[in-house]
């Protein structure tokens, strides 16, 4: 199948991330989320909605394809029939960064002692930062949420169909 004209520009690209929360024992349980990884998608969700209860619920519905504000709007592939998709447990910080690594993630993002924190793993940069007070020092604007499939669908749809 070729691609129709002007098609080459469009770049579909996923900003991978995994989010976990740290237990008392060192152990680490996470899931893995495919769009909007990065601080202000993720990042900024986690902040402004996740609190411990909500991570759990968020944790207990395994890997997500996108993080809404509310565990239940959120896409989990379970949804879709998807198996062996459950929330893993690293036994510490190291083995889950290596997990970051294997999942090709751009961002890891833990949640210790009522903090969010998060590490910019693409970059090379393991070490821990502050979610909230990060976006607070760099003046990021967060933007508003977004499902991805709702602005993609549309254009995937058109080019399935042949239609420029």
């Amino acid at each position: 199948m070729s691609l129709p004209a002007g098609a080459e520009r469009l770049v579909i690209m996923a900003t991978r991330s995994l989010i976990g929360k740290q237990n008392t024992d060192g152990s680490i349980r996470a899931i893995y989320c495919h769009w909007n990884g990065d601080i202000t998608g993720v990042g900024a969700t986690l902040v402004e909605y996740y609190d411990e209860a909500k991570l759990e619920m968020l944790l207990d519905g395994g890997d997500i394809s996108s993080l809404c504000g509310d565990p239940a709007a959120t896409s989990f592939y379970r949804h879709r029939g998807e198996t062996n998709v459950d929330a893993k447990v690293y036994e510490n910080l190291a083995n889950f960064i290596e997990a970051c690594k294997n999942y090709d993630a751009e961002y890891a993002y833990l949640y210790k002692n009522g903090v969010w924190s998060f590490a910019w793993i693409f970059g090379g940069d393991e070490e821990f930062a502050d979610v909230k007070m990060h976006i607070e020092t760099n003046k990021i604007t967060v933007s508003p949420r977004q499902r991805p499939r709702f602005i993609i669908e549309p254009i995937l749809q058109r080019w399935l169909q042949g239609q420029n």
